[in-house]
């Protein structure tokens, strides 16, 4: 099944606004306006998409083990904060996000409704 998926992915992304389907496993082109891909074409894509799969790993595994945005986020404005804090000149734009931050926080402060 999962060749059946991989030539399927391939010829839509050789073919995206073609007109085909799948029976079992052969390929019945029905597209008038789009020549049929060669067996050629669609093995040449499938190693493409394998190899852009094997080169985004590092991106998988660095999505997987880092912390959550919202912490990741909390943590840098909470150092943007403690540099206002003791005289640094922010840009207005981060100044007022830093403002609209500190002011959920004391709306909503933590260990309430637990």
């Amino acid at each position: 099944m999962d060749a059946i998926l991989t030539k399927i992915h391939a010829l839509q992304t050789l073919c995206p606004n073609a007109q085909w389907v799948m029976e079992d496993e052969k390929l019945v082109w029905l597209d008038k306006d789009q020549p049929q891909p060669s067996d050629e074409e669609i093995v040449a894509q499938i190693e493409l998409e394998k190899q852009k799969y094997k080169d985004g790993e590092y991106a998988r595994n660095r999505r997987k083990r880092y912390p959550p945005l919202g912490d990741q986020l909390d943590a840098i404005l909470k150092g943007f904060d403690q540099l206002r804090d003791s005289g640094e000149t922010l840009p207005q734009d981060l100044v007022g996000i830093l403002d609209e931050w500190k002011n959920v926080k004391a709306k909503y402060p933590k260990g309430e409704n637990r």
